[in-house]
């Protein structure tokens, strides 16, 4: 039996050599769709997961910083502060613009942050510092490549020329980046001086960020804590939501491709 379906497969290797090629490719296409997802993944969680802090504070039913918004008053700092557990808890603000210079554009999410705090910035240069002056910032790498610009240059950011003070590594995707500026700026440029996008958080020693992410719920009104773990996880839930439909259909598409080099 095995030998007669061998020599049925090699009877016309032109046949046999198109089939395999077919079912390799779509194979190939719908691997290639699960790794740019897989990878857009990694890079949309990357901000959340290397600042370092173990519980993200939102407002009140914000779970994600990627299509969404979050406002708290500074107030709240002070109350997370005081939970029992908080070794440390910082501001950022937050939101989706771009970095331009001319008539070149990159989309990008910008941070504001404290670099007195040394968190909540760039966890990784490539050249230049993080230790940002009033009308300073840091572009991500690529992102200043494809702008033409580098250390000492000028970009727009938020409406306002920024000099450029250091480049950003692994703080780039396929469709954006992440620049960073201190959190004055960003708040003189929005008026979001009394506001906060998110508070960052660190356990102290002896409390794991369930218990800490439990007393914040608890004892400071109108917020909205969790963990990195969970922060990360519905952002990541986020991608595949939006991807579904077309995995689905790269993957109808894939099936097809490979039925009929079968057929």
């Amino acid at each position: 039996m095995v030998s007669v379906a061998r020599k049925n497969m090699f009877q016309e290797k032109t046949r046999l050599l198109i089939s395999v090629t077919g079912v390799a490719f779509a194979l190939l296409l719908v691997l290639a769709l699960e790794a740019l997802v897989a990878g857009a993944m990694e890079q949309i969680t990357a901000y959340i997961n290397n600042t370092g802090a173990e519980v993200y504070v939102a407002q009140p039913g914000v779970r994600t910083m990627h299509m969404s918004g979050s406002a708290l008053p500074l107030s709240k700092l002070d109350e997370v502060r005081r939970v029992e557990g908080v070794a440390r808890a910082e501001p950022i603000l937050y939101t989706s613009s771009a970095v331009t210079r001319g008539d070149e554009r990159s989309l990008a999410y910008i941070i504001g942050f404290d670099p007195a705090a040394a968190v909540g910035g760039p966890w990784k240069l490539s050249s230049g510092s993080a230790d940002l002056e009033r009308g300073d910032a840091v572009v991500d790498a690529t992102a200043a490549k494809n702008l033409g610009v580098g250390p000492g240059d000028q970009v727009t950011v938020l409406g306002s020329q920024f000099r450029v003070r250091g480049l950003s590594s692994e703080t780039a995707s396929f469709v954006n980046s992440i620049a960073f500026i201190r959190l004055d700026d960003f708040a003189a440029l929005r008026g979001q001086n009394a506001t906060a996008s998110y508070i960052l958080v660190w356990p102290a020693p002896g409390s794991s960020p369930q218990d800490v992410v439990r007393r914040v719920n608890a004892a400071v009104t109108e917020v909205s804590a969790l963990t990195r773990a969970e922060f990360s996880g519905e952002e990541k839930g986020v991608v595949r939501n939006m991807s579904a439909e077309i995995m689905l259909i790269m993957n109808s598409i894939g099936f097809l491709i490979g039925l009929a080099a079968v057929g």
